[in-house]
C-alpha cells in the first residue's frame, strides 16, 4: 500500500496514472505511452525519498503507416 508517484521527465508522452500504490508483493505498474518524438524519453518512479526512485528509459522509434482495410 505504499503510494508511488509516476512523472514523465523527458520526451514527453503520459502514464496512465499519476500515483499507483504498491500489492502485497511491493509491486506496482502504469501504461507509459511514449511521445511522438524519435528520442530517448523517460519517465521516474519515486515514493517521495530520493534514495528510493526509479528511472526507466526507451528510445522511441518512427511509427510506420498503417492501414486497416476491411471487407
Amino acid at each position: 500500500g505504499v503510494p508511488v508517484a509516476w512523472t514523465v521527465i523527458l520526451g514527453g508522452g503520459s502514464v496512465s496514472q499519476h500515483t499507483t500504490l504498491t500489492d502485497s508483493r511491493g509491486r506496482t505498474s502504469v501504461v507509459w505511452t511514449l511521445g511522438p518524438q524519435s528520442e530517448t524519453q523517460s519517465v521516474l518512479a519515486g515514493t517521495g525519498a530520493t534514495s528510493e526512485a526509479a528511472e526507466f528509459s526507451a528510445f522511441a522509434w518512427p511509427a510506420p503507416i498503417r492501414a486497416v482495410l476491411q471487407q
